[in-house]
């Protein structure tokens, strides 16, 4: 289902990242061109709240770089569904979160998170809770849960460019 927004000037970077704490991406994208003159306002793009689960993992590799990048996770769901994903920064015109931000749909537990870090180490947490949001550095033998407390970005006024 479509995030119900859209944007008619040309773009030059687009990044998602969960920017208010509710555990589903937001959009910030760089418009207007590559000339002087040819700019314009940048726009963040709030995805509307919405009723299904998520989890935020904040990974730290130790022999693995720092930022985790390269690190796989496979997700095991209560409802038989599997979810693989990937660390990474996301491209070039744009950039995303280092946190795997991962919607979880209608699944209410994660049975099995299994973790593989750019050292091919290899890391197992069963019974994984969701809507939270968990640290754990290379190595360690447990997820840290962290606290994650919604922000507002703006106003909830719909707001228009002015010329």
């Amino acid at each position: 289902m479509g995030g119900g927004f859209g944007h008619i000037q040309k773009g030059h970077g687009v990044s998602f990242a969960d920017l208010d704490n509710d555990g589903d991406q937001d959009i910030y994208a760089v418009l207007g061109g590559a000339y002087e003159g040819d700019n314009y306002t940048n726009v963040c793009f709030e995805n509307p709240t919405f009723e299904n689960n998520w989890v935020i993992l904040n990974l730290e590799g130790v022999q693995s770089n720092r930022s985790a990048i390269g690190t796989k996770l496979k997700l095991d769901l209560d409802n038989g569904r599997t979810i693989f994903y990937s660390i990474n920064t996301g491209g070039s015109f744009g950039a995303n979160s280092l946190q795997g931000e991962i919607g979880l749909g209608q699944s209410e537990l994660i049975q099995t998170l299994t973790i593989i870090w750019p050292s091919s180490d290899t890391q197992i947490f069963n019974s994984v809770g969701v809507n939270k949001k968990y640290k754990l550095a290379e190595g360690q033998n447990k997820l840290i849960e962290e606290p994650y407390e919604k922000v507002q970005l703006l106003s909830k006024k719909l707001i228009h460019h002015k010329k």
